[in-house]
């Protein structure tokens, strides 16, 4: 059975799952919205053009890490200072993200690339 456009307007928006870090603390990541996503993307294709190195993990945290309400801790204005903490701390960000959001690895990685992809014709956002 379909959904109405009632049903879906109504469903849910921004799952949010805790992450275990170090010595009990515990981060929060949520679901991004379509919109997030779309800007997420085009993040990663504005950061990939630019002469500064960055870290997809950092990046994907800014656009996930949460309270435990769903409110965004950072903002990319914080990519730099995001991206010097501790790899494996973004990496137990990242690899939640990555499976709250139904993204895969390899997509979030080829996104963070300066992409050959992106002068063959197609959307950023395919």
């Amino acid at each position: 059975m379909s959904l109405t456009r009632d049903e879906f307007l109504s469903l849910p928006n921004n799952k949010v799952a805790q992450v275990p870090l170090l010595e009990n603390r515990v981060i929060y990541v949520r679901e991004m919205s379509g919109l997030d996503r779309e800007r997420f993307e085009l993040a990663c294709y504005k950061h990939s053009d630019s002469d500064e190195l960055y870290s997809a993990r950092a990046l994907l945290t800014i656009f996930c890490a949460c309270d435990e309400s769903g409110n965004l801790l950072f903002t990319e204005d914080d990519l730099y200072d995001v991206s010097r903490k501790p790899a494996a701390l973004l990496d137990a960000i990242y690899r939640a993200a990555i499976e709250l959001n139904a993204l895969g690895q390899d997509r979030v990685l080829a996104l963070a690339k300066n992409s050959e992809t992106a002068t063959d014709g197609d959307s950023p956002t395919d």
